[in-house]
């Protein structure tokens, strides 16, 4: 084996560094109140009793139409979050006039649980464009978007559309359960903001994410997935819906299930997970971490990823087997070269990725605009990331 293909196996070792967890929720919001029923008068009058039976059916009749006005707005079983303590902040970019910005709000109990929000100057519930940055899942930031994305900011705030960025936990080593930890984090942000839609004067139906590099892989991961509520679910953040209607991806993963990566992505280049262990089994520990496999040999790391559980994990973290026809659209971009991986970005970032989620979109019949123009894909009235969002939340 040459030097150069050692180098490139150890560079993709290096890019799959990530672990995982089921995102704690928030159990801090208010439980469902107590349904309190009026008594009936007493007497044993037949009128009386017509009456009353009269106004029982009145007060169901006015339950029911309450517990549909609370569905419509995303509120299951007729919950009332308490309000958020929100303090308007020193803003890292100028905003429109009248704008407020609230710094690190916190939706869980870690302290990387937490997020900015830009609200516009307006009484009426306004729609929301989330980020979600990038950083492998082991670094980077929410302020991240502020420098990067100013105009778009500034421009949806003037249309009246809020925006928000959020943090999440980040995989450590030897991670014991993988990269749904942070990819639970997401999800459980988006309900949070849903559940207090009203202290964050937003519109729980029109919600869009956008993000790069593994904040991409997750917004496509959120809007793939069928909806992720849980009715049953004791906390009521947890019953929100996790539906979006637009996500935007730049320099994207297509997938989290790395074997995939070596069947679909780079199949062109021949980088298997088998070479790879064979040259680095020292890596094994890499994707053991993603999955939680724990300690393993390099042999016994590619039998487990064979596993039923291990299989059905893959899955779960398979957006390109995600995407069905109730979608939201998805716009996809990247400026990566489709040289053969060189380094860790061009691993991660390769517009293969792109390639790839742009063919599964186009399968699962899914609204789809790609811009990748080293892979020669460039599709026809491709709309800017500000108004693809603008156009999709009115």
């Amino acid at each position: 084996m040459t030097v150069l293909a050692r180098v490139l196996v150890l560079v993709l070792v290096c890019s799959l560094m990530t672990a995982c967890g089921d995102a704690d929720g928030d159990n801090d919001a208010a439980q469902p109140g107590d349904m309190v029923d009026e008594a009936p008068d007493e007497g044993s009058d037949d009128e009386d009793d017509t009456d009353d039976e009269q106004d029982e059916d009145d007060e169901e009749d006015e339950d029911d139409a309450d517990d549909e006005d609370d569905e419509e707005d995303g509120m299951e079983g007729g919950d009332s979050p308490p309000p958020l303590a929100l303090e308007p902040s020193q803003a890292p970019i100028e905003l429109p006039q009248g704008a407020e910005f609230y710094e690190d709000v916190f939706y869980g109990d870690s302290e990387l649980n937490t997020f900015d929000i830009m609200v516009p100057d307006t009484d009426e519930p306004t729609p929301l464009v989330v980020y979600i940055h990038g950083g492998g899942f082991t670094g980077g930031d929410k302020q991240s978007v502020y420098p990067r994305y100013e105009e778009e900011i500034v421009r949806w705030l003037d249309e009246g559309i809020a925006v928000a960025t959020i943090n999440y936990r980040l995989l450590v080593e030897n991670d014991d359960t993988g990269v749904i930890k942070p990819l639970g984090d997401s999800r459980y942000c988006l309900q949070f903001m849903r559940y207090h839609a009203e202290s964050l004067n937003i519109d729980p139906t029109r919600v869009a994410l956008f993000g790069g590099s593994a904040g991409a892989g997750t917004s496509l991961w959120l809007g793939a997935n069928d909806d992720m509520a849980d009715a049953d679910a004791e906390d009521p953040v947890e019953r929100m819906s996790t539906r979006v209607s637009a996500v935007a991806i730049f320099a994207t993963q297509g997938t989290y299930d790395i074997v995939r990566w070596e069947t679909d992505v780079f199949d062109e280049f021949g980088i298997t997970l088998e070479l790879l262990l064979m040259v680095a089994p020292e890596m094994a520990s890499t994707l053991q971490s993603f999955y939680g496999l724990g300690e393993l040999s390099p042999e016994e790391t590619l039998e487990a990823l064979e596993r039923p559980d291990v299989a059905q994990y893959r899955a779960s973290v398979d957006m390109l087997s995600l995407l069905d026809p109730t979608d939201p659209p998805v716009r996809i971009e990247s400026n990566g070269t489709d040289a053969r991986p060189s380094d860790i970005g061009g691993l991660y970032h390769h517009p293969n990725h792109g390639r790839e989620v742009r063919q599964a979109a186009l399968d699962a019949d899914v609204e789809v605009f790609a811009n990748l123009p080293r892979i020669d894909i460039v599709d026809d009235e491709l709309p800017s990331l500000g108004d693809f969002m603008s156009d999709r939340l009115r």
